[in-house]
């Protein structure tokens, strides 16, 4: 029985450690839980900004876009009333030139065709000429 006497307190031993080990993996098994839960809710958070954030790029990339197609379209609508206004200008120079012409022609019209042909051709040259001037300028 000596054996025995011996292996009992052994015995005893091994169980308390065993009972030791499961209360100390379960109070790790706990402490985890709620460090996950802590991690998880931090997660969440850090989530939540980052959808923020890319919510607020994306409104500021909007707005961006807008303006930028707003600032577009008046710079646009600034060049086609220029372009008309140039249009109607010119419009404007050639009916004058044109009616220029029309009188130095009919002053000459007793002259011979030859006089009459060189001054249609030096007022057309003159017209040109003066195309070319305002172009240069404008």
């Amino acid at each position: 029985g000596r054996v025995e006497d011996m292996e009992r307190p052994v015995l005893q031993v091994a169980k308390e450690l065993e009972k030791e080990y499961e209360v100390s993996s379960r109070v790790q098994q706990e402490q985890g839980d709620v460090l996950s839960a802590r991690e998880r809710a931090e997660d969440r958070r850090v989530a939540g900004m980052r959808r923020e954030l890319r919510r607020e790029k994306r409104l500021l990339g909007t707005e961006v876009k807008r303006e930028v197609r707003s600032v577009a379209s008046s710079l646009a609508r600034q060049e086609r009333k220029r372009e008309s206004s140039l249009r109607e200008e010119e419009r404007g120079e050639e009916k004058g030139a044109l009616e220029r012409t029309e009188r130095a022609v009919e002053k000459v019209k007793g002259e011979d065709r030859a006089k009459e042909e060189r001054l249609r051709k030096a007022l057309e040259a003159a017209v040109r000429k003066e195309r070319a001037r305002v172009r240069a300028m404008g």
